[in-house]
């Protein structure tokens, strides 16, 4: 098809030829009898609980929420969340089945159907980023949070629409792509959907799939979550593998759950936490730099997120609120009627941010990623992704592409003045913004930890630079 052809027009037969997906796979469903599925109310461990009892098939749920999707993303409000869908659903739910009849278990997850961030490789499906030139990137090998999935029986039901590459491509309104278009806010379509994981955020609040996955750099999963109503978890860095997932920046990027209760992001953050041998971030931040004050190491052993779903875990813990908003006031009172210690704790400061070092983690992460896809992928570095875009400029950059062009610009070398200055800001980006994170944990009194907090409520300044959850 000419690249002269309006990009209106390509997303309507994009959207045409989903639609045909979806309705191959739903009259490809089975014929019986299924339950009848509230999914907006429906939560993760009772769907467990319904599969477990032979009440419920992962296949009759995968089904469900393809038929929700067939009604809620083209038609009726027309939510644009769902860019894409894994034609092996049905056949993964099903192996599930099987499994579950054997009387063996992959994880607590197993059966449930996801939706994921369209950065996140999944072999057999396209990574675009919402980016035009990226339309038949299909890797090769799944990303690390995919590989972790289908290891805990989590049955991939498909891709979610974003702000292009993470709202780190141009001045665009979030939820807007050049491939796939804009995201709808499926709580208010008067309102924006928040970004960058707008897709996530809708299909969460839509309840189009039991479980949702975005991916955040700076309020990537927070801010569509606020928007829509979800509960949004940015987990701590490196916790969940960040290998696979087309990047903005390696020192602050990762993937977590968008959920509509508590119980279903612990569900999800239980099927993709852990260690990953090819999760590796091994001398990729220059000469100097310690690769372990980057990305902290994991735990030992990986938490039981599951376990602290009763109100009693908050029982006596201290836990510091950092505002006096209305919703800060109701998550205290909440709180403090489970019987936790809530305390006053105005934000710290660690000293002057440097500088944002997004654009040369962009230049380098980005490439590092396309390089990953391998010989056969259409673009292999962000200078080609560049010249692409631009020969197609009709189609591929509605809103620019200047974060881009200026990632592009930097010089990489060793020795370079941006790389000496990279670093430089790197570390102190880290250290600072640690610092006054860490004296709020510790009630600015450092060396007496009576006092200290598990947690901060309110908006603690600069949360996602040091890599904290």
């Amino acid at each position: 098809m000419s690249s002269l052809v309006p990009s209106v027009v390509r997303r309507v037969l994009a959207c045409a030829a989903l639609a045909l997906t979806f309705l191959v796979l739903a009259t490809a469903g089975s014929a019986s009898a299924a339950p009848i599925l509230d999914l907006e109310t429906l939560d993760g461990p009772t769907a467990i609980e319904m599969m477990d009892k032979g009440e419920l098939t992962s296949v009759e749920l995968t089904q469900a929420y393809i038929d929700r999707i067939l009604a809620l993303n083209q038609q009726g409000p027309g939510l644009n969340a769902v860019a894409q869908f894994n034609k092996e659903a049905l056949k993964e739910a099903q192996k599930t089945d099987e499994l579950r009849a054997e009387g063996k278990t992959l994880g607590p997850a197993m059966g449930l159907p996801i939706l994921l961030k369209d950065l996140i490789d999944v072999k057999g499906m396209y990574t675009s980023a919402g980016n035009f030139s990226l339309r038949d990137s299909y890797p090769a090998t799944d990303s690390g949070v995919a590989k972790k999935l289908r290891e805990s029986g989590v049955v991939i039901l498909g891709k979610l629409g974003l702000s292009e590459f993470a709202h780190y491509f141009a001045n665009e309104p979030s939820g807007f792509s050049n491939l796939t278009g804009q995201v709808i806010n499926a709580v208010d379509a008067d309102q924006g959907p928040g970004g960058s994981s707008s897709g996530s955020g809708a299909s969460g609040a839509a309840a189009l799939s039991m479980l949702t996955i975005g991916t955040s750099t700076g309020g990537s999963i927070t801010s569509p979550s606020g928007a829509q109503g979800l509960i949004g978890l940015t987990p701590t860095l490196g916790l969940v593998p960040g290998y696979g997932i087309a990047p903005i920046a390696a020192s602050q990027d990762t993937a977590g759950p968008m959920e509509r209760t508590m119980a279903d992001a612990a569900l999800n953050l239980t099927a993709t936490a852990g260690p990953d041998p090819l999760n590796d971030y091994s001398g990729i931040w220059g000469p100097g730099v310690d690769d372990d004050y980057i990305v902290p190491p994991l735990p030992d052993p990986i938490p039981d997120y599951l376990s602290a779903l009763d109100l009693k875990y908050v029982k006596g813990k201290r836990i510091g609120y950092t505002n006096t908003t209305p919703e800060t006031f109701e998550a205290k009172q909440i709180l403090e009627d489970a019987g936790a210690i809530l305390v006053s704790r105005p934000n710290i400061s660690g000293g002057s941010t440097p500088p944002s070092i997004f654009a040369y983690e962009a230049k380098r992460d980005v490439t590092r990623y396309y390089e990953r896809l391998g010989p056969d992928a259409p673009i292999h570095s962000i200078h080609e992704e560049v010249l692409a875009n631009e020969a197609e400029a009709h189609e591929a950059l509605k809103y620019g592409h200047g974060p881009h062009l200026e990632a592009d610009a930097i010089d990489l070398a060793p020795n370079s003045a941006d790389s000496i200055e990279y670093r430089e800001n790197l570390v102190k980006g880290k250290e600072i913004t640690r610092k006054g994170l860490d004296l709020m944990f510790q009630n600015n009194t450092p060396g007496d930890t009576s006092d200290d907090f598990i947690a901060l409520l309110g908006a603690p300044p600069n949360p996602t630079r040091p890599g904290y959850p």
